[in-house]
């Protein structure tokens, strides 16, 4: 910058002598002022549209995390078969405080309990109720859900209760079901590196109409009142041994299922082990052994007896992408006494999972799964299905959601899998599932979803295996 300073003395004899001196800046010195200017003002704006951008990143990362935190949570609150992803963080923290006990619960140490209810209202349009590849029958179906959460921790232990009441009316069938399911769970843990759960469910299952449906070739008869209950008690052992790189559990699961009108009831035993070896906080491998005992009785007597070896691993390729594997052996022996039938089942299954985080607000996910199934008994059955998967979930500003997700399944049945006297062609089965949904949170604790759902089998091996099936749903659901 030039600067010229000018000195001008006056002399004025009628008024006396003035002397006035002033500094002014050349124009050329005017100009680069005046441009400096422009350049500090455009960087300002430049500042603040930066800090503007970082509020609005710093927003949408914080949204993200509380939809992840609601996410996380979803299992605990057993929602039964109400869906979405969102929940109310806010109205958690206000439920926390509102539930919070005092007098006899804060003697015992349960000082922070929490209480929730959730109301979920349905409304589903199918227009192919029946699974039929023709002649098909739609229906409007309503469904009420309701639900219950208490939960009472205790320094790292808690005691849970849930109870979820789900109800669903069809109308072109004249008929009603009905399901309610009841979890007590009990968490002990010690110390960090062992922990015990202990978990109980019932659950019971009714059809509350009557129905008579014949369609041509296909049929539908049920003039019986259905009733099905299930227990199932559940211990899960998880303890670390040798510190944080050892990761081992111990799952045994009873389970009692019977039937009110059919005189059917079932007993499963189930043991599940595996062992888990983390070489570095990102790579691990696991291997483990599940055995089942099934027994049934109906009509006749079924006994199952499944075996069941696999080992896997999960690799973290960056913070943002995460890929596990797992690969089974599966050996299934069937016995009927009533048609004196032994069969076995055997089958190698392999599955991969990629997982990664696009962005704070979008995530992407996709598996694969091969599997070579063997059935010997009396008609000999062999088949190789492959299986993709693909899912994609988008969180908006402003409470709303998105998420779609593709699968398409291949079954291929070769000719030489049937034994003699049963020769078939060789035959294909395409299986294809499209889910896509919209939520929206309008509060807190109220949230409304959309969703679709896409069913179509083509190259059936049977007649009612072909049928092309669409279900339209809205939700609303409350969190209090």
């Amino acid at each position: 910058m030039v600067r010229m300073d000018f000195t001008f003395i006056i002399n004025r004899n009628s008024r006396g002598r003035i002397l006035a001196m002033f500094s002014m800046a050349a124009f050329l010195s005017c100009a680069t002022l005046a441009e400096a200017s422009v350049d500090e003002r455009a960087r300002l704006r430049r500042m603040l549209a930066a800090t503007e951008a970082l509020d609005h990143l710093q927003a949408r990362i914080t949204e993200e995390e509380s939809a992840l935190r609601e996410i996380a949570q979803q299992e605990a609150l057993v929602y039964a078969a109400s869906r979405g992803a969102d929940g109310a963080e806010a109205q958690t923290a206000r439920t926390e405080e509102q539930s919070r006990p005092e007098g006899l619960l804060n003697r015992f140490g349960f000082g922070r309990a929490q209480l929730r209810t959730s109301v979920v209202t349905e409304l589903k349009y199918d227009d192919n109720v029946y699974q039929f590849p023709d002649n098909e029958k739609s229906d409007m179906v309503p469904r009420l859900n309701y639900a219950y959460y208490l939960r009472l921790p205790r320094g790292q232990s808690y005691l849970e209760a849930n109870y979820a009441h789900n109800y669903r009316h069809f109308p072109n069938r004249t008929t009603s079901e009905r399901e309610q399911t009841f979890r007590a769970t009990s968490l002990y843990r010690p110390s960090d590196i062992f922990n015990w759960e202990l978990t109980h469910e019932y659950v019971r299952t009714s059809d509350l109409g009557v129905f008579d449906t014949n369609f041509s070739e296909q049929s539908i008869s049920n003039k019986r009142k259905r009733r099905k209950d299930r227990n199932a008690t559940t211990s899960i052992l998880t303890y670390m041994p040798g510190g944080r790189h050892n990761l081992l559990h111990l799952r045994m699961q009873h389970e009692d299922i019977s039937a009110a009108v059919q005189e059917y009831e079932s007993q499963t035993e189930r043991i599940d082990f595996d062992f888990e070896r983390y070489f570095d906080p990102t790579t691990s491998l696991l291997m483990g052994f599940s055995y089942r005992l099934f027994d049934e009785r109906s009509w006749g007597r079924n006994d199952e007896r499944e075996r069941d070896w696999f080992f896997g691993f999960r690799r973290d390729l960056s913070p943002l992408t995460k890929l596990t594997g797992r690969f089974d052996y599966d050996a299934i022996n069937k016995k009927n006494t009533t048609e004196s039938l032994v069969n076995s089942e055997f089958y190698y299954k392999a599955r991969f999972d990629l997982y990664h985080r696009i962005s704070p607000f979008t995530d992407i996910s996709m598996d694969y799964i091969w599997m070579d199934r063997k059935a010997i008994s009396n008609h000999y059955r062999s088949y190789v299905s492959n299986e993709v998967g693909f899912s994609l979930n988008h969180y908006f500003l402003n409470g709303l959601s998105a998420r779609i997700n593709p699968n398409y399944r291949h079954e291929y049945y070769p000719a030489d899998g049937v034994t003699a006297g049963h020769e078939e062609d060789s035959r294909t089965k395409h299986i294809y599932t499209v889910t896509a949904g919209l939520n929206y949170r309008l509060s807190d604790w109220l949230n409304l979803g959309l969703g679709y759902t896409l069913d179509a089998i083509r190259a059936p091996l049977h007649f009612n295996d072909k049928y092309i099936r669409n279900t339209y749903s809205v939700e609303l659901r409350g969190d209090f």
